[in-house]
């Protein structure tokens, strides 16, 4: 079998032979001095030259190497400091006197807020004051209001073990009519502390507790009520004190008051009236001049003189009631 010859440069016997001697040991020029080319040789293909060092532009090869190629960035313009343009600078200061502005008159605002909201303490504070006074008055009220019931009711005790030990209708009596005297005081003066306010307000009224009646235009202050007088030949027929009469609502509720006379037929029948809460009306009584006229003296000859007729005009609610008196002059003479 044929054995394949490293030649060339695969011959490493002859590469360590280059390596030690140089171009010496190559020779494979003929003796024209052209190199030949045998496969059967194993210095085929082994040329020298002369060995020629180069030279490197060091400067230049860093310029290849270096990316950053000064000559082709731009100059950087210096570092300044921060501006914008004059008419954005004026807008802006103009902005700033008006916010100004805006700021002042807010201050000026807020100032005036808390003043006010100084003064609403104050009177928050003076309200709370007079919470407490109030507060008290009623605590006084109530604690006055107790020991009147509890009086009143040591009263209606005395009063029931007084019947029960009376050995006398005289003696019972007696008793009974002083003790329901002062339980009648005690009830006045109970109803006068509740309803103080409302009796002064209605200063010259007849009072409840729920309402009020006032016979207006009173021309004889000595009688407390309607007064008509009326001449026995009917000259004369007018009221002294009324016809009006003012009614008032205090109580908390919507009330109906209804009317009646008794004794006497003085007025004629009056509907009932109606008040709100807190309403005030005036209606007018009507004279009945039939029943008056009927009276004694008559425009007749007669030995009656003059005469008074005496009855009451009974005003109801649900709750109370109240009685104004009515009087009737009948007389002859001119007077």
């Amino acid at each position: 079998m044929a054995t394949s010859i490293k030649t060339g440069l695969q011959n490493e016997e002859i590469l360590g032979k280059i390596s030690i001697s140089g171009s010496s040991v190559i020779d494979t020029k003929n003796d024209k001095g052209i190199y030949v080319f045998n496969e059967t040789e194993i210095k085929d293909g082994i040329i020298h030259s002369q060995l020629t060092k180069p030279y490197y532009n060091e400067g230049e090869i860093k310029k290849a190497i270096d990316v950053t190629i000064t000559e082709l960035i731009p100059t950087q313009a210096p570092i300044q400091p921060e501006t914008v343009l004059k008419p954005v600078y004026d807008n802006a200061i103009a902005q700033i006197q008006i916010r100004d502005g805006q700021i002042q008159i807010l201050r000026t605002t807020v100032s005036n807020l808390e003043s006010n909201i100084q003064t609403l303490n104050s009177v928050t504070q003076s309200l709370r004051i007079e919470l407490d006074n109030q507060k008290l008055l009623v605590a006084n009220a109530e604690n006055q209001l107790a020991e009147n019931t509890t009086r009143l009711q040591t009263n209606v005790t005395e009063l029931q073990n007084a019947i029960q030990k009376a050995t006398s209708e005289a003696i019972k009596r007696i008793s009974l009519q002083s003790i329901n005297d002062s339980l009648a005081k005690e009830n006045v003066t109970l109803k006068d502390t509740l309803y103080g306010k409302q009796a002064k307000i209605e200063e010259g009224a007849g009072v409840t507790e729920e309402f009020s009646a006032k016979v207006e235009n009173i021309a004889n202050p000595d009688f407390k009520g309607f007064y008509y007088r009326a001449r026995a030949n009917q000259d004369t027929e007018e009221w002294v004190n009324g016809p009006q009469l003012e009614l008032k609502n205090f109580s908390p509720k919507e009330i109906t008051l209804s009317f009646t006379e008794k004794t006497t037929d003085i007025i004629n029948t009056l509907s009932p009236v109606i008040l709100k809460p807190g309403e005030s009306k005036t209606i007018s009584v009507v004279e009945n001049l039939g029943w008056i006229r009927d009276q004694r003296p008559k425009n007749e000859v007669g030995l009656a003189g003059d005469r008074d007729y005496n009855g009451s005009l009974e005003i109801k609610s649900l709750k109370t009631n109240l009685s104004i008196a009515i009087r009737l002059n009948k007389f002859r003479g001119n007077s």
